[in-house]
């Protein structure tokens, strides 16, 4: 043990305390991680902004609009999408039972 030397401390703090810190931040980045987010006009282009911003911060996403997803360019992978007018209550309240649902299958498979 004649040739035995200590790391300085600040090289264990690199090696030990850093990474672990580092790693805190990584996991909380996604702040919306468990939400869900109903987003109307999601096909258009302030609606897919915000829906691309918010799944990149883990909510899961499900978008309303009138239009049909096959006649817009936008990805909505990892997006879930009803077809909606928002001026029907009828066709609102519709969707929204089947988003309950759909959510409630996802979460509590087996209730």
């Amino acid at each position: 043990m004649e040739n035995f030397k200590s790391i300085p401390e600040k090289e264990i703090f690199r090696m030990e305390y850093w990474p672990l810190e580092l790693a805190k931040i990584k996991n909380s980045s996604q702040k919306l991680k468990g939400q869900v987010t109903v987003i109307t006009g999601g096909l258009g282009a302030i609606g897919y902004a915000t829906a691309q911003k918010f799944l990149k911060e883990g909510s899961e996403i499900i978008l309303l609009d009138i239009i049909d997803p096959k006649k817009v360019k936008q990805d909505i992978t990892g997006m879930s999408y009803f077809q909606c007018d928002i001026t029907n209550e009828n066709k609102v309240r519709a969707v929204f039972e089947q988003i309950s649902s759909k959510i409630w299958r996802c979460r509590y498979p087996n209730f």
